[in-house]
């Protein structure tokens, strides 16, 4: 008696950088950077490596790109209520960040790594 092979699992959605960063994003807040593996990412989005590479490049840079997602959402926040101050600005901002550093226990390392390796790059 022969057992049937094992189809792979198909995809649903179009496999996008937008779609791989949520992704990593997912599995970084799941088990930190640890858990950041390429075998995660192609079981996870139903695809090869080649197709993650593509999209995003290197471990390193799908990192870079799951930080800048989150730091630009933060920043993109502002105060709820109208005629805010600069200050109530800052302050709505800073939060937010604090925010999400606490939502992503990963995110101080890369903020940290990214500020030393890049100081004029975009999370700066």
């Amino acid at each position: 008696m022969t057992t049937p092979a094992r189809r792979p699992r198909r995809r649903n959605q179009v496999l996008s950088r937008e779609r791989i960063v949520d992704a990593a994003i997912e599995l970084l807040d799941a088990g930190g950077e640890d858990a950041l593996t390429v075998r995660a990412m192609t079981g996870r989005l139903a695809t090869g490596p080649g197709a993650v590479y593509h999209h995003v490049g290197t471990r390193d840079e799908l990192l870079d790109a799951a930080t800048e997602t989150i730091v630009t959402t933060a920043l993109a926040t502002r105060p709820s209520r109208a005629g805010a101050t600069p200050g109530d600005e800052i302050r709505a901002v800073a939060l937010a960040v604090f925010d999400a550093i606490a939502d992503h226990r990963w995110l101080a390392t890369r903020l940290t790594l990214q500020i030393v390796r890049n100081p004029t790059g975009p999370v700066t």
